[in-house]
């Protein structure tokens, strides 16, 4: 038996600015996968569960899982206790755009 994956808790307005990611229009797939697998693992499903519903390979959702546990446990620029769980970070969680902050190199160079 595998080890359960942390848990993911999302505050309502987390919940609400992920869904709009997945719902958007103009929302890249790979942002709305990444919304999808944080929604998931809100609602309790583990990473084999998430991977078999979106149909992706067994890791992807444990990576995103760790990048999102990771990003939220990061300080926020002026002095914000939560960190970064506040308004906006859903959008930027998944577009990259703090992966440099987060110690872990951005994906699109020079952006």
């Amino acid at each position: 038996m595998s080890p359960r994956p942390p848990e993911i808790v999302l505050s309502e307005q987390e919940r609400a600015e992920l869904e709009r990611l997945v719902r958007g229009y103009t929302t890249g797939q790979q942002l709305a996968v990444r919304a999808r697998i944080v929604l998931a693992a809100g609602d309790g499903l583990n990473n084999s569960q998430i991977a078999r519903w979106l149909d992706l390979d067994d890791e992807t959702p444990g990576h995103w899982r760790g990048r999102w546990l990771a990003f939220r446990d990061m300080p926020a620029t002026g002095g914000s206790q939560r960190g970064r769980a506040a308004g906006g970070c859903a959008a930027l969680w998944c577009a990259g755009e703090v992966h440099a902050g987060a110690g872990v190199p951005n994906h699109r160079p020079g952006l």
